[in-house]
């Protein structure tokens, strides 16, 4: 499986995602529209070797997948993040 980097100047709009202090990870609705989020999504993180992080969406929820909530016009990770 190949990956696609998304890159700023393809995109009319800017793309936002903020991680806010309760750890919660938000999306602004114009990253929403162009990741494909919607509220029976799914997020997948993966690091590889040199400990870079990696978000992958899914569309059926699966063990290692956390559910994308919405509130009002944004989309956010359910579970904080708690890293060790």
């Amino acid at each position: 499986m190949g990956f696609k980097v998304l890159r700023p100047r393809d995109f009319s709009c800017k793309l936002k995602a903020t991680v806010q202090q309760s750890g919660k990870l938000n999306f602004t609705e114009s990253t929403s529209t162009v990741l494909g989020l919607t509220d029976k999504t799914y997020i997948k993180f993966a690091t590889d070797d040199e400990n870079d992080m990696y978000m992958v969406i899914v569309s059926e929820e699966e063990a290692d997948s956390f559910r994308v909530c919405k509130s009002g016009r944004y989309f956010y990770y359910c579970c904080p993040l708690k890293l060790k």
